[in-house]
């Protein structure tokens, strides 16, 4: 008599490994965001949070990605206002989907 085959270990969805690496990552891009935001610098914050909308829909995170772009839109506008506005916005959806998540 053989001795029982182990199962495979459990394989993991894209889905989980997205939401792994976004978890990881969205600490360091906060930050960069948040020093960019504070130097009023609109180029660079334009493109972290390009980066931050692109996570999002890997993730399908609508809301941070909607938020992600409308502060992207507001730094290529050099719109100040607008941008605070949506970093706010951003903070929150990135808040609720890491508490869901």
């Amino acid at each position: 008599r053989s001795a029982p085959v182990a199962a495979p270990p459990a394989v993991r969805s894209l889905s989980d490994r997205l939401a792994d690496a976004s978890r990881g990552e969205t600490p360091r891009l906060l930050a960069d965001l948040s020093d960019a935001i504070a130097q009023r610098d609109f180029a660079r914050a334009a493109r972290i949070a390009h980066n931050i909308k692109g996570s999002a829909y890997y993730i399908h995170s609508d809301p941070m990605a909607d938020d992600a772009g409308a502060l992207e839109a507001a730094c290529d506008a050099g719109d100040d206002a607008g941008m605070l506005r949506h970093w706010g916005a951003l903070q929150e959806s990135i808040d609720d989907w890491m508490t869901a998540h």
